[in-house]
């Protein structure tokens, strides 16, 4: 259970509880130098005051990552989750603004990602990632995509 509050204002209504059970399943490979995951999930949104009401939600998430040595790795992950809402609403049409149907709101959220570690000096390491997100929805206001490519320099203390 966890509670996501947004702030005052446009993004208030988004607040909400959320209520998740999750299971999955680890791999080892390559005496633990490599690795595959699969976790299953399913839930609620509750407590919100978004249009299209409450939601319950399922999806998997399959993940790889192997360690080509002790200071280079790499890892890649594919996720999707379909999103149900509990209300009727009237939603128009992007293509015909007087089209208006009503319907409850469907989800299908997707997003694939990658990226490497290289330990390059004691405590600090190189980290390249990139995300893609598209989400799909039967209502066209929802529809949504995305690339974010990002480049972390750390240090471990």
């Amino acid at each position: 259970m966890r509670r996501r509050q947004y702030p005052s204002g446009e993004l208030s209504e988004r607040s909400r509880s959320i209520a998740e059970a999750s299971a999955g399943w680890l791999h080892s490979l390559r005496d633990g130098a490599a690795g595959v995951s699969l976790t299953v999930r399913g839930g609620y949104n509750y407590a919100t005051r978004r249009p299209d009401g409450d939601s319950g939600f399922f999806g998997a998430t399959a993940g790889f990552d192997y360690s080509f040595s002790d200071r280079v790795s790499a890892f890649a992950f594919a996720d999707w989750e379909r999103n149900r809402f509990n209300a009727e609403n009237v939603h128009f049409s992007a293509d015909v603004l007087e089209d208006a149907v009503v319907l409850r709101r469907r989800d299908n959220l997707y997003q694939l990602g990658g990226g490497a570690v290289w330990g390059f000096a004691e405590s600090w390491s190189l980290e390249p990632q990139i995300l893609y997100q598209h989400d799909e929805s039967n209502v066209d206001d929802f529809d949504y995509s995305a690339t974010e490519i990002w480049v972390n320099v750390r240090r471990s203390f």
